[in-house]
């Protein structure tokens, strides 16, 4: 188990290598960086293999060339756009590839997610506020697990949860999943606005 954890922060950390050379924005969206943000208050989070990444598409041409050159393999497939690392040796599953999201582009027909980070250790990692809309957008079993550990680190409610839900026009049963989540005692009106000593918010240009 270790190993993979270490080779999935490998994966990362080799992306943002790549993308700082080329001067590329992106930001690690989805369970790592629910991980980031939990290690920021010291707490623990559940551990996923999938790896997606944020971009803004025009920059996916200059993205795709440095990455081929690195290795990478860019594949679209079932309405998926991701990056295989050939270099590993690992089957192409879908599990094993860098999952893209493109900002300004709908998401679950729900949200337009903007491309907002902050910094941790060298990596770029979607703000809370993103985080969250992305989560209760995508409203699955999984993401209802991270947005609980969000809720228990104090960066979310389940009232705001459930108001971000209501002004997403979810389904029933998206609601019901989401339903699920518990109650904190503290319920304030907005995401608050946390960071990690040494690091630095950095909003969309």
């Amino acid at each position: 188990m270790e190993n993979a954890h270490q080779q999935i922060y490998n994966r990362l950390a080799k992306i943002a290598d790549i993308f700082a050379d080329i001067k590329a924005e992106y930001a690690v969206v989805g369970g790592h960086a629910v991980i980031a943000w939990m290690r920021a208050k010291q707490m623990d989070s559940r551990t996923t293999r999938t790896v997606d990444l944020m971009l803004r598409k025009e920059d996916l041409p200059a993205i795709q060339s440095a990455l081929e050159r690195q290795g990478y393999e860019f594949i679209k497939t079932g309405g998926m756009s991701l990056f295989f690392d050939t270099t590993e040796g690992v089957e192409r599953k879908v599990q094993n590839g860098i999952h893209l999201v493109f900002s300004g582009e709908k998401l679950k027909n729900t949200i337009v997610p903007e491309l907002a980070y902050t910094e941790f250790g060298g990596m770029k990692v979607a703000t809370i506020k993103t985080l969250v809309k992305m989560k209760v957008a995508a409203a699955s079993p999984k993401d209802l697990e991270h947005l609980q550990d969000l809720i228990e680190a104090d960066y979310t409610t389940k009232t705001q949860v459930m108001e971000l839900a209501k002004e997403m026009r979810h389904t029933d049963e998206q609601r019901t999943v989401l339903s699920l989540l518990k109650e904190k005692s503290q319920d304030s009106g907005e995401l608050p606005a946390f960071k990690s000593p040494g690091t630095t918010d950095l909003e969309e240009r």
